[in-house]
């Protein structure tokens, strides 16, 4: 696979790799910002987790979620990584807004990382 999938929302776009369903780790490009969401999400819309990164240090978060080690903010604006030992993955913003991910969509996720899914320049259609 090689082409990013996009979701049901305009902007909004998931990994190729997460099999077309709905439990990935969406992202979208606003201005200067990348944002992150979780598909799973259930609740109202006006509420709903969204973690933003700021492009400027969007690379070095990708870098951090491929060493597949915990991270601690190592940068302003970089949200904390942390894995479980059965595979969850969990990412929190310096607000305490937080993202979780099962081991399956995390290496989904991941492996549209590495095939260069989810560069700071939004894919092409």
């Amino acid at each position: 696979m090689n082409a990013y999938e996009p979701t049901r929302e305009p902007g909004w776009f998931k990994s190729s790799y997460s099999d077309h369903g709905n439990a990935c780790v969406e992202v979208r490009f606003e201005g200067e910002n990348a944002l992150l969401r979780d598909s799973k999400y259930q609740g109202l819309e006006e509420v709903r987790p969204i973690i933003t990164v700021p492009v400027v240090v969007w690379s070095h978060f990708l870098q951090a979620a491929m060493d597949n080690t915990d991270s601690r903010r190592a940068m302003p604006g970089h949200p904390a990584i942390q894995h479980t030992a059965s595979g969850e993955t969990t990412i929190t913003d310096a607000d305490g807004t937080s993202l979780s991910y099962t081991a399956a969509e995390w290496a989904a996720f991941i492996s549209g990382v590495r095939a260069g899914e989810f560069s700071s320049a939004r894919p092409a259609a």
